[in-house]
């Protein structure tokens, strides 16, 4: 069984101001720096430990995001934690003098196309215990990609093949001058064309179960029926999975209001009052979010 932990970065301004794209392949990536603990990166405290030094990607400062990374959990298991839904475009492999493989053409850039973008992250480049586990897991979250979106990892589209690497888009002229992941693959004896057939191997294989585990970490959201936000997207289909009727459109108005409203009933969340008492009206907020992760993951 593939299990992805969901664990949406709300406070990354890549989440809050992405407009939907149509990807085209997976790319893949590798940090860099030799620290194999995601948390470090993703900012899931329950399942992936704490950053004491609070520099994860979870900022509204930071510059940069990716779809997912692939790292030790709390537990020092393997896992994968996805980090921004797959409609949205991430920050991750910069721009070259063709575009970038972040975003959907334009008139500017013809020939671009959004990639679901994933970092490994490195541990000791003489760990080959570690680099196999986690250099098969995205094997596997690729494959699943792969089959979902009809995709061929083999195919050339374009200037580069289906699935890529941050150094292939580069050097197509759709990155920045990176090396990553051929450099790790390298220490292995491995590498991307040994990589794209092994992908290719597991579509031939029967498409494995997806377990899904939520630990978003997202901002509070309010009663704006006027303002769109994606995260606001996110809570209406969290609701929606948890039984409540709202449109996914990411607008906070009455009818999501409304399920915000129950939902905190429900699970004895109290609505916040002013210091007249007066109720004040109903927000998402870090109390609602934790609830609404536990009720997800207490699903059957």
């Amino acid at each position: 069984m593939l299990t992805i932990i969901l664990a949406y970065q709300g406070f990354n301004r890549c989440l809050s101001s992405g407009h939907p794209c149509t990807p085209m392949g997976p790319l893949a990536h590798e940090t860099a720096s030799n620290n194999p603990n995601l948390c470090r990166f993703v900012d899931a405290p329950e399942l992936l430990g704490r950053n004491r030094y609070a520099n994860h990607w979870n900022r509204a400062a930071l510059r940069k995001q990716v779809h997912g990374f692939i790292g030790r959990d709390i537990n020092g298991e393997i896992a994968f934690a996805q980090v921004l839904p797959l409609y949205l475009p991430c920050w991750g492999v910069g721009g070259g003098r063709r575009g970038s493989y972040n975003y959907d053409r334009t008139k500017s850039h013809p020939d671009q196309r959004a990639h679901l973008q994933v970092e490994l992250c490195r541990g000791s480049t003489k760990d080959a215990t570690y680099y196999w586990q986690a250099i098969s897991l995205m094997e596997r979250v690729f494959a699943h990609w792969c089959r979902t979106y009809g995709w061929n990892p083999l195919e050339q589209v374009g200037y580069t093949k289906r699935l890529t690497g941050h150094r292939e888009a580069a050097r197509a002229g759709f990155g920045s001058n990176h090396a990553d992941p051929d450099s790790l693959m390298a220490c292995f004896g491995d590498s991307m064309d040994k990589f794209r057939l092994r992908v290719a191997a597991r579509l031939e294989e029967p498409a494995e179960e997806v377990r899904y585990v939520y630990a978003h970490s997202m901002p509070t959201y309010y009663w704006r029926p006027k303002s769109h936000y994606n995260g606001v997207a996110v809570l209406q289909d969290c609701l929606t999975k948890l039984g409540y009727t709202v449109e996914t459109d990411g607008y906070f108005g009455t009818e999501t209001h409304e399920a915000v409203k129950a939902f905190r009933e429900a699970h004895g969340i109290p609505t916040p009052v002013d210091r007249k008492g007066v109720q004040q009206a109903v927000s998402c907020d870090q109390a609602t979010w934790a609830a609404i992760n536990k009720a997800l993951n207490d699903l059957p």
